[in-house]
């Protein structure tokens, strides 16, 4: 396989004696082979911190097809373990002693960390484990530590640069999948489930991802959806290890007509035979709605996104993100991109210069 000139200078960086990489990379442009291609070097240990077990799960296959030993799920890692998979909390948590040794003993030479901005995105209130992993590098002397994402906001690349040691090298930046269709309409909510029956009518032998902000929602959509005939899966963050495991495996066997999910399958997860992404309403963010975009047109085929949303929504976001003033800042760029869009902004280039204006400004 041809490597692309980001994977080619990502390796080159990490092959010096000592190098911390941000790497921002659309989605599905390949940006895990970077740390494949590191973990097949003889004698090389990754500690790869991932944020969803689905995701877990999906890279512990691709890197044991590599001929890889990888611990996971299977507890701690042996001596000969290639690489080894964890969430932020199993190594931050109750468990971090114990994590702790495991790290000192078994001194992993590479720190990956996939889907990065979680880092800052979730890191404040969600999951703070994610805030205090770039101490892992100083903690246990880690020579070398790479940050992936398609999504990284200038506040969040700040923080990386104030806290990852020298020397720190940046490559790339955001872009949406180059054959992606990109709509966002202004439907009522009580003109939702209508607009949805159409749509899917229309795209009777095609496979898509409708993704909405609760779990209540997802259940009364996957009700919904049966009702029509359809055979859909639900997918959302508290899903039990085993349900998470089972649905991948179901997803592999039958593809179901449609996906229904929260923002937790917007992260990395990789089906390429979805064809389309409908918002039932606005994401929390600029980030969390260009992470869901991201999980279709991932393979070079032609994919289609459309975003419903009213004013009523953003009442209803307003009074869930709090008093947190980053949430707030989040839900406020997000509508003003919304606005720009209804009094004529083209949608897709809205969100591209949303994202090259922070890298302007670093």
């Amino acid at each position: 396989m041809q490597l692309r000139p980001f994977q080619e200078r990502a390796l080159k960086i990490l092959g010096a004696q000592s190098a911390h990489l941000i790497c921002q990379s659309p989605t599905g442009s390949g940006k895990s082979l970077i740390f494949e291609k590191m973990a097949q070097k003889p004698g090389n240990k990754m500690l790869l911190v991932t944020p969803l077990i689905a995701l877990g799960l999906q890279q512990e296959k691709k890197l044991k097809s590599l001929g890889l030993k990888v611990s996971f799920r299977s507890g701690p890692p042996s001596e000969n373990t290639s690489v080894w998979i964890v969430s932020p909390e199993t190594l931050f948590r109750g468990a971090f002693l114990s994590a702790a040794r495991i790290l000192k003993r078994w001194r992993p030479d590479l720190l990956v960390v996939d889907e990065c901005h979680c880092f800052w995105d979730w890191g404040e209130s969600f999951r703070p484990e994610f805030f205090w992993i770039p101490s892992l590098v100083t903690k246990f002397e880690i020579s070398h530590s790479l940050w992936l994402t398609a999504t990284l906001s200038l506040d969040a690349k700040e923080r990386l640069r104030a806290v990852l040691p020298e020397p720190l090298f940046e490559i790339g930046g955001f872009e949406l999948p180059k054959h992606l269709s990109l709509r966002v309409l202004n439907v009522p909510l009580e003109a939702r489930e209508s607009f949805l029956r159409r749509w899917l009518e229309k795209r009777a032998t095609t496979r898509g991802l409708v993704f909405v902000n609760t779990r209540r929602q997802a259940h009364e959509l996957y009700d919904q959806l049966v009702s029509w005939g359809l055979i859909p899966e639900v997918y959302f963050s508290r899903l039990s290890a085993e349900e998470r495991k089972n649905f991948s495996l179901r997803i592999e066997r039958v593809q179901p007509d449609v996906l229904i999910a929260t923002s937790a399958f917007g992260m990395g997860m990789d089906y390429d035979f979805l064809d389309w992404v409908l918002f039932w309403q606005p994401s929390f963010s600029m980030t969390d709605l260009a992470q869901r975009l991201g999980r279709v047109a991932r393979k070079g085929q032609a994919g289609v996104a459309v975003i419903l949303w009213s004013q009523d929504d953003f009442r209803l976001l307003e009074w869930s993100v709090g008093r947190s003033k980053k949430r707030q800042r989040d839900l406020w760029d997000l509508h003003q991109w919304f606005q720009a869009v209804a009094k004529g902004q083209d949608a897709a280039k809205g969100l591209t210069d949303y994202y090259r204006a922070t890298q302007e400004k670093a």
